[in-house]
């Protein structure tokens, strides 16, 4: 993972950036939301290295609970 960094947004305003070997848990962002809320997630994930140098496989989880 020390190749990969990321941006997240929430109604286009940025509310976290860095790099994903220094998530606690994988956890990337946990808020709550109100019932008659919407809100608009981006998350950008992007390579830091040339692309030779990696060989990873990516998935995303979403949790609601």
């Amino acid at each position: 993972l020390d190749a990969l960094s990321y941006v997240l947004y929430l109604n286009d305003k940025e509310v976290k950036s860095g790099d994903l070997k220094d998530l606690k848990d994988n956890l990337l962002y946990e808020t709550k939301v109100g019932m008659k809320k919407t809100d608009t997630y981006k998350l950008y994930i992007y390579l830091n290295k040339d692309i030779e140098d990696i060989d990873y496989t990516y998935s995303i989880v979403v949790n609601s609970k």
